[in-house]
């Protein structure tokens, strides 16, 4: 039974996987991808990101909500 449940975890975690490529996928403009995937996949910080980019939190925040806004 824990198998079973470890089985099911694994492929709900590839789903995320594949979901997640096709959004990125999806993105053209260069530095929105580095927010999203920054953010998203390796769990940085609107700040880093910014630090990386030379941009404001505040302007890494506003554009990964605004993409984020038109997905819904």
């Amino acid at each position: 039974e824990a198998l079973d449940r470890i089985e099911l975890k694994c492929a709900e975690l590839r789903d995320m996987v594949d979901a997640f490529e096709i959004i990125m996928d999806g993105i053209v403009d260069r530095r929105l991808r580095i927010i999203v995937r920054n953010y998203y996949a390796l769990g940085w910080t609107d700040e880093k990101i910014g630090e990386q980019l030379e941009l404001s939190r505040q302007h890494v925040n506003r554009l990964r909500t605004a993409y984020i806004d038109g997905l819904k």
